[in-house]
């Protein structure tokens, strides 16, 4: 009997322990996917800000006023993995994007 009790009570050690790993993980990983602004955007990659009003029809963006960029969305545009083409935002789907079979989102 002893020797259960010891394995269950190991098992919930093991348990608890990668329970808080993964909720840890999640929650820096939260943290840090953040909404910016057009300003804080060009410091983080350290451009100005008419760099990003340039490219603002190619950066990922809300489709909202005021425009903000979601960090995890501009690092994976910038790193060349998501186009804004991929980003759907149910406030601009049109029934006519559809018919077209060429999808796109944005301004």
């Amino acid at each position: 009997m002893d020797i259960y009790k010891a394995f269950i009570d190991e098992l919930r050690v093991v348990i608890r322990q990668e329970i808080n790993d993964s909720l840890e993980e999640l929650i820096k990983r939260y943290a840090e996917d953040k909404w910016m602004t057009r300003k804080e955007l060009a410091e983080y990659w350290g451009v100005s800000v008419s760099y990003i009003d340039h490219k603002i029809d190619e950066i990922p963006h809300s489709v909202t006023t005021p425009v903000a960029f979601k960090k995890s969305q501009v690092d994976a545009w910038r790193m060349g993995e998501l186009k804004n083409q991929e980003i759907v935002n149910s406030s601009k789907v049109n029934i006519n994007n559809y018919k077209k079979n060429d999808f796109k989102v944005g301004r």
